[in-house]
């Protein structure tokens, strides 16, 4: 009798800014959905008009949008819905001058021009997640993270329901509870700093379906892109961007995500240890198509 069969996890290799166009199929009928983007703004049209300003001097400079005014108490810049509730912000955040007692922030839930919550990076290597009502400061959490003006770094608040989750560069920094906001804007802020602000990607809270089979499913994987949905690939060298989506940390991807030909870039060291987290995620079933993916990219798919 011949021995069963050993499944093996697939690790899908990954070239940089090549297009994934992977399915992975299992033996399950499953109600799925995924995270879709609700804002997003690489400045690349080189204006701030989705955005309403609030203090400091605001322009786009190298593409980015800067708050130049390093003595500016309070300075802040809002886009968005307010009816927005659970989501996610990421956006690339770079201080450029920070004062002793300054800090750069990325805020989520903005209620008001007073009200929000806030992921903040401090002088002295510190970052905070607070809530702020009526400009009242509640610590959440806190971290001891390096702050370097001139350095990028990748912030990330989820809100959902009364959890509050802040994230630098992928890694969860503190995670706390409030009802301060239950809805609200987005935004960026600076105090007594000037920085710039990139990359601005909020998307919904939409996860999984629940399985409508109780058996534990075999997964498989085919080697072969789907050809009855999917764009042919390329004829001639790369394509072309559309957009680009900063990814702080791995998507997980249920059902179908078409990524329209946006790049999405940057997890993980650049490196090609194994051990780094993967930029995509796909549960059973799940199909990924249309997406450029630019280096470095963590452990890929």
């Amino acid at each position: 009798m011949e021995p069963p069969r050993k499944h093996r996890r697939r690790r899908w290799p990954i070239l940089a800014a090549g297009v994934a166009a992977f399915t992975a199929v299992a033996a399950i009928s499953t109600q799925v959905a995924f995270a879709a983007t609700l804002f997003s703004d690489t400045f690349a049209d080189g204006n701030t008009n989705d955005w309403s300003k609030s203090g400091g001097t605001w322009s786009v400079v190298d593409g980015a949008m800067q708050q130049s005014s390093a003595g500016s108490e309070n300075a802040r810049n809002f886009a968005g819905s307010t009816s927005w509730t659970n989501y996610t912000v990421t956006a690339r955040v770079k201080p450029q001058s920070l004062a002793s007692n300054g800090f750069v922030g990325l805020l989520a839930r903005a209620k008001s021009s007073t009200t929000f919550y806030r992921l903040a990076l401090l002088p002295g290597d510190s970052v905070q997640l607070q809530a702020v009502n009526s400009g009242s400061v509640t610590v959440l959490g806190s971290a001891s993270r390096t702050v370097s003006t001139g350095s990028w770094y990748t912030l990330g608040i989820t809100v959902s329901g009364s959890s509050i989750t802040g994230k630098v560069d992928g890694a969860t920094i503190a995670t706390g509870t409030s009802s301060v906001a239950a809805t609200g804007r987005i935004g960026v802020q600076t105090g007594y700093a000037s920085a710039s602000f990139d990359d601005v990607t909020v998307t919904d809270a939409a996860g999984p379906g629940t399985s409508n089979s109780p058996t534990t499913p075999v997964p498989t994987v085919s080697d072969t892109p789907p050809t009855s949905s999917s764009p042919p690939p390329p004829s001639s060298g790369w394509p072309t961007k559309t957009g680009d989506a900063s990814v702080s940390g791995t998507i997980k991807v249920s059902g179908t995500l078409d990524g329209g030909m946006k790049r999405y870039c940057c997890i993980g060291d650049g490196g090609q240890s194994e051990s780094q987290d993967p930029m995509f995620e796909l549960a059973n079933g799940a199909t990924i198509k249309n997406v450029i993916i630019g280096a470095p990219a963590g452990d890929g798919i």
